[in-house]
């Protein structure tokens, strides 16, 4: 058997070099000769590990630098044309788009730039579209007649166009950015802002300017609110557009003024003449031919005498001049009243008028005139309803409205005819209404009388069934 190995230790401080000691054994035979015993000192072997650590140390410093001067120069060659391509961005957010960006680099950098200038191109054609467009929209504001004015949350004037600043004696620059309390100060302008369907729906309503003197008059503003709508750069914004409807309310006092000279110079001649021909009519025999003209033109002459009352009538209520005092009165005794007269031919031929309507119902009226409005109307149901027909005359209280309905059994008017129904001198049947006298402003005197007391006249109507004519005014 040979010796065991001599145990590998390392050397003890103090102890010298230290060895790693290997041994064999040498054979001659069946027993070992000898023992051959080798070491190294470990103080080399650090030595040798010291040095490859240097050169390993070494290389990776070598390697981590020609990595990051690698990484550097890839950056610089994708990075120089995307800068370009940031600074041709910038260029272009500054609204210069004259200058394509100059495609370099890599592949994908040569397709960023090529979207990049399709873009800017795309970009420069919408912006000469809006331009267009913007120029084609300052002049047709710059050319209305209409005042326009753009205003900001807080009723702060945002643009105005050239009509709008002339309203207000100032230009467009001096209105921009002032509050509208301070271009226009009329009440009734701000009511509209605050009236409560101007969010959901356009609003009207008409405003006094104050005139600069007596000699110059104020003038008559038609003002229309646009709803509120949202902007999302400048947040909520209206629209408010002026008319100066001055001449049309001139021209309208002039014709107003004009009928009541004219129908009040007719009056007198015309009232000689009805009673001169009266006095020949009772003069001349029975069945004279003579008498038979007579009958005729004074059969006209009644029919032009009440044109001109209905004509005063109108000119009257539409300027002012009528007095228009109310008082609370009993709505069934203006409707028996109004019912008596009027409604007399059809109780001679048989027919009936039956009023419906409480005795406790009081309404603030102009008792002529409204009497006056309810008698045109049965007039109006006798003439042209069924002889022998019924009419009902009913007043009703209706959510805080006082109704008068007229219903007939007439033959109907036709859907095309009701709209214009109330207008002056507009008839379904010009022949028959003027056979039965109408003056064709009968319907337009109910109108005025209605709007004169706060209210409105309607009418339905169903052919061969008879109408329904409606007048309502306020019962408070």
């Amino acid at each position: 058997m040979g010796a065991p190995p001599f145990p590998r230790e390392r050397p003890r401080r103090g102890a010298g070099p230290a060895a790693a000691p290997a041994a064999a054994d040498v054979f001659g035979g069946a027993a070992p000769l000898a023992v051959v015993r080798a070491s190294v000192s470990l103080a080399v072997i650090d030595g040798r590990v010291a040095d490859l650590r240097r050169r390993l140390m070494g290389a990776m410093a070598l390697a981590l630098g020609a990595a990051g001067l690698a990484a550097w120069f890839l950056a610089r060659v994708f990075s120089t044309p995307l800068e370009k391509i940031a600074a041709d961005a910038a260029r272009l957010a500054k609204g210069e788009l004259d200058r394509p960006a100059a495609p370099g680099g890599t592949r994908e950098t040569h397709v960023l730039a090529r979207h990049f200038n399709h873009l800017a191109a795309e970009l420069a054609e919408r912006l000469k579209t809006i331009e267009g467009q913007r120029d084609a929209l300052t002049g047709i504001l710059a050319g209305m007649d209409e005042g326009v004015l753009a205003l900001d949350e807080q009723r702060r004037v945002t643009s105005a166009n050239r009509a709008a600043a002339a309203l207000f004696g100032l230009t467009e620059s001096e209105m921009e950015g002032k509050p509208l309390q301070a271009v226009c100060r009329s009440a009734a302008l701000l009511e509209l802002f605050d009236s409560p369907a101007a969010d959901i729906d356009w609003v009207e309503g008409e405003i006094i300017l104050p005139g600069a003197s007596a000699a110059c008059p104020g003038r008559s503003i038609q003002a229309r609110l646009a709803p509120s709508m949202a902007d999302a750069k400048n947040g909520r914004h209206r629209l408010l557009l002026l008319r100066d409807l001055t001449h049309v309310r001139r021209l309208e006092t002039a014709r107003r003024d004009f009928a009541h000279n004219v129908s009040h110079e007719l009056r007198t001649p015309v009232t000689s003449i009805q009673g001169y021909l009266e006095t020949l009519a009772g003069m001349l025999p029975p069945g004279n031919r003579e008498g038979e003209y007579i009958d005729v033109a004074l059969r006209n002459t009644r029919r032009l005498g009440r044109i001109i009352s209905d004509l005063l009538t109108l000119a009257d209520i539409e300027s002012g001049r009528r007095n228009m005092e109310k008082e609370q009165m009993p709505l069934r005794a203006i409707l028996e009243e109004a019912s008596f007269a009027a409604g007399r031919p059809a109780l001679e031929n048989g027919g009936a008028v039956d009023i419906d309507c409480g005795e406790d119902l009081v309404v603030p009226a102009n008792a002529s005139l409204l009497e006056r409005a309810v008698a045109n109307l049965v007039d109006n149901a006798v003439k042209y309803g069924p002889r022998g027909g019924r009419l009902r005359v009913v007043g009703r209280l209706v959510e805080g409205w006082a109704e008068i309905k007229i219903h007939d059994e007439g033959d109907g008017i036709p859907p095309e005819h009701l709209d214009r129904l109330f207008e002056r001198f507009y008839r379904v049947d010009a022949a028959r209404s003027r056979e039965t006298g109408g003056t064709g402003l009968g319907l337009a005197v109910v109108r005025h009388i209605a709007q004169a007391h706060g209210g409105e006249t309607g009418v339905e109507s169903v052919v061969g069934r008879g109408s329904v004519f409606t007048i309502r005014i306020p019962a408070r």
